[in-house]
């Protein structure tokens, strides 16, 4: 510890890492090419994450954006991604959730406002959603309404309104 360096430490980006952003242009074939800043952005948040399982998880959270292709640019955060890339390898189902509030659990709905009652309000303590982040509570919704619930087109398109009603109402 005698030769410790508090300045280079710093200078390496320790202590105050920021997370990496990427504006995708909305086009599912670019969806497929993750520049390779942001993908090891993601990895290294992530190191006990086998590469096989961090691929596949990887495949999964891309995939859960493929529906949004065609609506113009959307931005992202590799340490919002890192969360989801962990909550999709964690647990075997990916959804994250405890079997309660999983598809077919007794706190389970496939209508979106009621889902966002029971997983996102503080309350309920399931989805954390910081309430000043709209796009945060899409993905999320998105996420839910795609993967807990297996909506797709229309039913994933309604779901995610109604969960954004709520959202918009607990604000």
């Amino acid at each position: 510890m005698n030769n410790f360096n508090l300045k280079k430490y710093l200078a390496e980006g320790h202590l105050l890492k920021e997370a990496v952003i990427w504006n995708w242009d909305g086009d599912r074939n670019s969806l497929e090419q993750i520049p390779p800043k942001f993908k090891a952005a993601i990895k290294a948040e992530l190191p006990k994450l086998n590469d096989k399982k961090f691929e596949k998880a990887l495949d999964a959270v891309k995939n859960s954006f493929a529906d949004e292709a065609g609506r113009g640019s959307m931005e992202f955060n590799s340490d919002k991604w890192a969360d989801m890339v962990k909550d999709t390898a964690g647990k075997g189902r990916g959804s994250g959730l405890l079997p309660d509030f999983d598809k077919g659990g007794k706190y389970y709905s496939d209508n979106g406002y009621e889902a966002f009652k029971l997983l996102a309000t503080p309350e309920a303590g399931q989805i954390f959603i910081d309430q000043t982040d709209s796009e945060e509570a899409e993905i999320e919704g998105m996420r839910v309404g795609k993967y807990v619930v297996g909506h797709r087109g229309k039913e994933l398109s309604q779901f995610i309104s109604d969960w954004m009603r709520a959202y918009n109402e607990l604000k």
